[in-house]
């Protein structure tokens, strides 16, 4: 099972046009990276939660679920300050960091890799 590199991830962004706009400026590469792995693994996630054409809550599975080809399930999501955002996913960057706490990493670790 390969792994993804943030190279693939900046490419695929840059050279795809999706049919749900984003609403945050960027994602984290660690995050996308567990997500994508366990994809792999034939672990499934909630759907993604979307407002008009602009994803709320769901960026770093809708990447990884794209990057698969794996089918997108969407459900209505509350709309928030961030739906008046106007950013495109060639804008977004990958980041390093990892908005994920430790104590999240070990309840997604128990609940997806155990």
């Amino acid at each position: 099972m390969p792994e993804i590199t943030i190279q693939e991830v900046q490419d695929f962004l840059s050279k795809n046009n999706f049919y749900l706009k984003p609403s945050q400026k960027e994602v984290s590469f660690p995050v996308i990276k567990r997500i994508h792995t366990r994809l792999q693994k034939g672990k499934t996630f909630s759907p993604i939660k979307v407002c008009d054409d602009k994803i709320v809550d769901g960026h770093h599975r809708f990447i990884c679920l794209a990057i698969l080809g794996i089918d997108i399930e969407e459900v209505a999501g509350g709309g928030n300050i961030s739906i008046k955002s106007d950013f495109q996913w060639t804008e977004i960057s990958v980041v390093t960091n990892d908005y994920d706490s430790e104590e999240e990493i070990l309840a997604y670790t128990q609940k997806y890799d155990l």
